[in-house]
């Protein structure tokens, strides 16, 4: 789940539905657990580690992501090229007000061997 403020919300779902049909497994953390079990692992833990970020600069995690995700929707013909400058003129617009925020979890599974 991606947190996101964009004043664009049908331009952020195309977007990151064009990310979830790229990416193998968009939801492997809702079945990982069972995965692992059924595969002989037990003692499982879930860590989560959020990726939170306030300001649109470069050196941010999410700078890149937005770049390789907005190019991979416009690659695959879900949004124009219009689109694709639009939403990202707003990013940089409210990462010059100070408006801009960012959030996505990612989780870290350990588990052992039975």
């Amino acid at each position: 789940g991606v947190v996101i403020n964009s004043d664009y919300d049908s331009i952020t779902r195309k977007i990151f539905s064009a990310w979830d049909a790229t990416v193998p497994s968009p939801n492997l953390p809702v079945f990982l657990g069972k995965l692992l079990v059924n595969n002989g692992f037990c003692k499982i833990d879930v860590e989560p580690i959020p990726i939170l970020n306030t300001e649109y600069t470069s050196n941010q995690f999410s700078h890149g992501m937005i770049s390789w995700i907005t190019k991979n929707a416009l690659k695959r013909g879900v949004i124009t090229k219009e689109q694709f400058q639009k939403w990202l003129d707003d990013l940089d617009e409210k990462g010059e007000s100070g408006n801009y925020f960012f959030c996505v979890n990612r989780f870290l599974f350990s588990a052992k061997l039975a």
